[in-house]
């Protein structure tokens, strides 16, 4: 059985046709995301500019939303950074006009 070391623990996976372990699995932790995104939007506003708009439900040791675009969907470059509630259980807005859209653009991400 292929074996992988993860720290101080080693994994086994099971042989062809095993469907249960023996033992248990150590605890793996894993971090929630920091912020519960609950809306997001952009609308055009005039010609040549665009309003994002989001809402959160809650944020937990949130620093900043870095805002990207692209044209083609895999080089993205940043448009602007926004501060974040930090640490929240409300509900929170946020917005941002962009107003430097790139000239002949049909298409977005």
């Amino acid at each position: 059985m292929p074996t992988a070391t993860f720290g101080s623990f080693v994994f086994t996976t099971p042989a062809a046709g095993q469907t249960d372990f023996l033992g248990e699995l150590p605890p793996i932790y894993t971090p929630p995301l920091p912020v519960t995104l609950t809306a997001f939007d952009a609308t055009a506003a005039g010609r040549h500019a665009l309003r994002l708009s989001w809402a959160t439900a809650s944020e937990t040791n949130s620093v900043r939303f870095e805002v990207e675009r692209s044209r083609d969907g895999r080089a993205f470059g940043r448009v602007a950074t926004l501060a974040a509630a930090g640490r929240s259980s409300s509900p929170r807005q946020y917005q941002l006009l962009d107003e430097q859209l790139p000239v002949g653009a049909t298409t977005l991400y």
